[in-house]
């Protein structure tokens, strides 16, 4: 079972984000003789509708042992969701989840750029980030990630966004939204690896309430539907940035990563043929490991490609 060197929650201070946030911070695994060297912290961000449990201890075994030795990982959840508390009356919304990300660095003495690996609304924010706070990001990967505005291309099955629509569904759909269920072996497969990966994180197995639910879902709408701040400064993002997708998601569009980095000076495409929305596990999860290693070290991961602008 993976075991975290701190876990705890920090009280963000400002009115922003009135909360207390959670978060999970551990190294990566050393060799017999390997000694650590100085290297960014990299942070977690997960999807909407997800507490950080949800990267599921498979692939956080896989992604600590991938990465160089020694360093520092840090998953957190987002304001009100899984373990975190919410006591504002503010709406939520991406620029308030920045700034309580931004909160948390400060809190914990990260003030120099760190790497961001973020999973749909996780890499969202991610850009976000990096286009309005670019002396905090190193490099970026970013899993189903969309840029807002008018270029963003929606999911045909808008009740995804919708947490009352999504709570009429049955839990083979709801899941379904993650693994493709076209072929019943691999769905099968893929939730059940899902499910244990979920189950070695007992301290940390939480759900989102629907309140944050949709909270969640508003913030998103307001940002991909209207928001052009961060997709008219993409342009402005000089920081190498990896966009990630499977070739079969449903939430997100697998041409918004084609579109992005389509802006970005510095961009890469790579998708994972037969997979949706859910990267973290078997053998995806074992490729996403080595993938994020591999880009973060400033290497170009096989199967990777720039897009022409």
């Amino acid at each position: 079972m993976l075991e975290a060197q701190s876990g705890a929650t920090f009280k963000l201070p400002s009115a922003v984000a009135s909360a207390v946030q959670a978060y999970y911070r551990f190294n990566a695994s050393c060799k017999e003789g390997e000694v650590a060297e100085a290297q960014p912290p990299l942070v977690l961000l997960i999807g909407m509708g997800s507490a950080m449990s949800d990267w599921g201890g498979s692939f956080l075994q896989k992604l600590r042992a991938a990465m160089p030795c020694g360093r520092e990982i840090l998953a957190l959840e987002w304001r009100g969701a899984g373990l975190s508390t919410d006591f504002s009356d503010q709406p939520l919304t991406y620029y308030s989840m920045a700034d309580g990300v931004l909160q948390l660095l400060d809190a914990l003495h990260m003030s120099g750029p760190v790497d961001i690996l973020g999973m749909s609304t996780g890499g969202d924010i991610a850009l976000l980030l990096a286009a309005l706070h670019p002396e905090r990001v190193g490099r970026l990967i970013g899993i189903g990630a969309m840029a807002g505005s008018k270029y963003t291309v929606l999911p045909d099955l808008t009740y995804i966004f919708d947490p009352a629509s999504f709570a009429n569904l049955t839990q083979a759909q709801q899941l379904a939204v993650l693994f493709p269920p076209q072929n019943e072996t691999f769905f099968k497969q893929a939730v059940c690896a899902f499910v244990a990966s979920l189950m070695s994180l007992p301290d940390f197995m939480t759900q989102v309430n629907a309140t944050v639910m949709e909270g969640q879902y508003l913030a998103d709408n307001n940002f991909t539907s209207v928001d052009s701040t961060v997709w008219d400064r993409l342009p402005s993002i000089t920081q190498p940035v990896l966009l990630l997708d499977g070739s079969l998601d449903t939430p997100v569009p697998p041409i918004n990563a084609r579109l992005i980095a389509g802006q970005l000076p510095d961009a890469r495409v790579l998708y994972f043929d037969g997979w949706g929305h859910g990267l973290m596990v078997k053998e995806a999860g074992s490729r996403l490991a080595a993938i994020t290693a591999q880009f973060l070290g400033g290497s170009e991961p096989p199967g990777a490609f720039a897009v022409q602008k």
